[in-house]
């Protein structure tokens, strides 16, 4: 089952879709991954392991952080312009209001990030 396709959670049926955002982060933590714009694709196996396909450096794009500290800073408030990620489905554009994510409608959004993952 495809996590993660282009650095954006996948949008798939709830009821075919079992694997929390929660076990998503550890998985991509435990990888050396700070953000979904590191991902290309991640793939839940079989076996209940991720498999992660990495962007190269320099094709990384803006994701959100998966790390505790900045994802707790998620709000439906937008008070600067900048880049910001949806914490539902990790959609990211440049944005400076509030508003529904135009890809899942969720309207939570946190500062998104641009960094190389660390190996």
């Amino acid at each position: 089952m495809y996590v993660i396709e282009d650095g954006l959670f996948t949008l798939e049926d709830k009821a075919t879709n079992t694997f929390a955002k929660d076990e998503s982060f550890a998985e991509m933590r435990e990888a050396g991954i700070s953000h979904t714009g590191q991902v290309e694709t991640a793939i839940l196996e079989s076996n209940g392991k991720v498999s992660f396909f990495y962007y190269e450096d320099d094709k990384v794009i803006h994701g959100m952080p998966i790390l505790p500290k900045p994802y707790t800073k998620r709000s439906k408030d937008i008070n600067s312009e900048g880049y910001y990620s949806c914490t539902y489905c990790a959609y990211t554009e440049e944005r400076a209001q509030p508003g529904a994510c135009p890809r899942c409608q969720h309207e939570q959004w946190v500062q998104s990030i641009n960094t190389k993952r660390v190996t």
